[in-house]
């Protein structure tokens, strides 16, 4: 009967085998396995453990199939003191069985460690939920690979974001990470760019160096060479997050159909980035904006090639520069020359209003430096803005 409701739970031979054989369960007839047995299988099963869990924690520690459910109530309500729920509480169960069998003191031990070292609650639950077998590494194990981040020169908020997001570098051979870190420098990262990338993409320290070929595959095949992407991330690390690396492809499809080729947007968002980080909508918001100020579309496509920049400016901010410049017969110098756009208007109206004084002034000086413009108006830039 106890081989067959094992069979039935889904144990393999094998499996029915060694528990049988642990010490002191064969000393247990097997009715009394068979009600030992099933006991935990529906302990475990109402706390939403699933047949593939309970064979893994019963082969890895037999001896809990004759232990009763009260000690793993109590253990389960130790770890709730701590600030984990029950639900993390059975996670961490199955991930690392021995959990049940281990000293609290222990546990609280390696817990207080992380406090110690800065983490807050929320973090340490995370690590351990994530990695409960790290409940059974030395404290000087956390404290020294903390430190070596540290000496790096990582912050304190970095290393809990990185030890948070993958636990597992805590216990990581050191002799890894130092690799890692010398793979990222050959590519042309410095310490202080790496820091950037990693605190990120931590899992850039635990993948292989195909990160540019698998996270960017879509600049790659679009026509991005490696040291193009190398200077984007360099430039934008916030490129790195999922949620901007999952939306590239659409968001150069966009600015193809708005008019740019290949060639020309890598050159732009090599130079400028944070395109690559606006969404979809906000390009064509903007590009639609430029067109209801009477701009045609190969004036604007021309505007941005000279001037990126403009694609992220505040509409409002664009409209109120590009009115004064109509108001004031200067628009087509403008799209001759978007870099224009980008000097503050209220600095440009201040300039307006000393020159218009002036017979003999020229509109265009309202764009001459700032030494030419005091030879000619005697006026020095802090004067102008006041």
């Amino acid at each position: 009967m106890l081989d067959e409701y094992m069979n039935i739970i889904g144990y393999t031979d094998e499996e029915i085998s060694l528990i049988k054989r642990s010490y002191p369960i064969s000393t247990y007839t097997e009715s009394t396995l068979l009600y030992y047995i099933k006991n935990i299988v529906n302990y475990f099963r109402r706390n939403s453990l699933d047949n593939k869990d309970i064979i893994h924690i019963t082969v890895t520690i037999p001896n809990i199939i004759i232990t009763s459910t009260e000690t793993i109530k109590i253990r389960v309500n130790d770890l709730n003191t701590l600030g984990f729920n029950k639900i993390d509480s059975f996670n961490m169960i199955k991930k690392y069985p021995y959990i049940i069998d281990m000293s609290f003191q222990k546990i609280k031990n390696k817990y207080n460690c992380f406090l110690d070292l800065g983490f807050d609650k929320l973090d340490i639950i995370k690590i351990f939920t994530n990695n409960t077998e790290l409940l059974n590494i030395e404290q000087s194990t956390i404290k020294n690979r903390f430190n070596y981040f540290h000496d790096f020169g990582y912050k304190r908020r970095e290393i809990r974001r990185i030890f948070s997001e993958i636990p597992e570098i805590i216990d990581c051979n050191i002799n890894k990470i130092n690799r890692k870190i010398d793979e990222y420098q050959k590519l042309g990262f410095n310490e202080l760019e790496l820091i950037k990338i990693t605190s990120y993409l931590p899992e850039l320290y635990i993948t292989d160096n195909t990160f540019l070929e698998t996270e960017f595959n879509d600049l790659l095949d679009f026509g991005y060479k490696q040291e193009d992407i190398i200077k984007i991330i360099k430039k934008v690390p916030l490129i790195l997050k999922n949620s901007y690396l999952n939306n590239l492809s659409d968001k150069l499809d966009n600015l193809i159909k708005l008019g740019l080729t290949k060639e020309e947007i890598v050159s732009i968002t090599s130079i400028n980035p944070y395109i690559l980080l606006y969404s979809t909508d906000f390009i064509k918001d903007n590009f639609k904006n430029l067109e209801s100020n009477d701009i045609n579309k190969l004036e604007i496509l021309k505007m941005i090639k000279d001037n990126s920049i403009i694609l992220g400016y505040d509409k409002n901010s664009l409209n109120t520069k590009i009115k004064f410049y109509k108001d004031h017969k200067l628009i087509d110098k403008i799209k001759d020359n978007s870099k224009l756009l980008t000097f503050n208007i209220d600095f440009i109206k201040a300039r307006y209003k000393i020159i218009s004084s002036n017979k003999k002034y020229d509109i265009n000086d309202l764009f001459i430096s700032d030494n030419d413009f005091f030879k000619k108006y005697k006026v020095t830039r802090y004067e102008i803005l006041g």
